[in-house]
């Protein structure tokens, strides 16, 4: 498993802003006039002419954000893998099988739920094709975790990628990127993340196959 924070933005992306209220009254000119003798003023045109009038003003609060992304890569043996075998942390198995992915990518942040969008997609490269060629896009499994899709080659529909059958013996790495993560600010991103447990290539696959054709004849 290979954890990932390093990367961390502070945006200035939003202003907090209240009105703050200021009153005044229009006053009508003196013309009050008693009509009808009933002591009260019942005509007053000034008056039906006078109102309340807001000269207020927005007043702002400048307010920063941060945000950092937490990624967990694991790659591991897919379960139907019969050659897998483990030392020490590390794994070696056959070229041609399985290898299954899990990837969690959560975002540490103080700002509020609405002013961004978790990582929406992640991109897996595989070294036989020299990490450029071909790719394999991760389905996305709940808000925070990708996995390889159902692969239909599989006898178990397992989310597996499988090694090529003539891959040399010696490391295997897969490289994955997160994107699609977005903010006010922007796309934010992790790239060329690399898991750090160790998946062996040994290339038995041709030998075992050897073995039970000759068993078989």
């Amino acid at each position: 498993m290979v954890t990932s924070s390093d990367y961390v933005w502070n945006s200035h992306w939003v202003w907090e802003s209240d009105w703050k209220k200021k009153y005044y009254t229009t006053y009508h000119s003196p013309g009050c006039q008693d009509t009808d003798g009933d002591g009260a003023n019942d005509y007053c045109p000034g008056h039906r002419k006078s109102k309340w009038v807001d000269y207020g003003e927005w007043t702002y609060t400048y307010e920063t954000y941060f945000a950092s992304m937490n990624v967990d890569l694991d790659i591991f043996p897919d379960e139907h893998n019969s050659t897998t075998k483990e030392s020490f942390g590390e794994y070696t198995i056959g070229s041609g099988y399985g290898i299954d992915i899990e990837v969690t990518a959560g975002i540490a942040t103080n700002a509020p739920s609405s002013h961004y969008e978790v990582a929406q997609n992640v991109i897996t490269y595989f070294p036989e094709f020299n990490y450029r060629t071909y790719w394999r896009l991760l389905e996305k499994i709940n808000s925070t975790r990708f996995e390889f899709k159902e692969n239909r080659y599989s006898t178990f529909n397992s989310r597996t990628h499988f090694t090529p059958l003539a891959y040399p013996d010696g490391k295997y790495e897969v490289y994955v990127n997160i994107i699609d993560c977005y903010t006010p600010d922007g796309m934010y991103r992790q790239q060329g993340i690399k898991h750090n447990v160790t998946i062996n290539i040994c290339n038995i696959t041709f030998e075992v196959l050897y073995l039970k054709y000759k068993t078989l004849y």
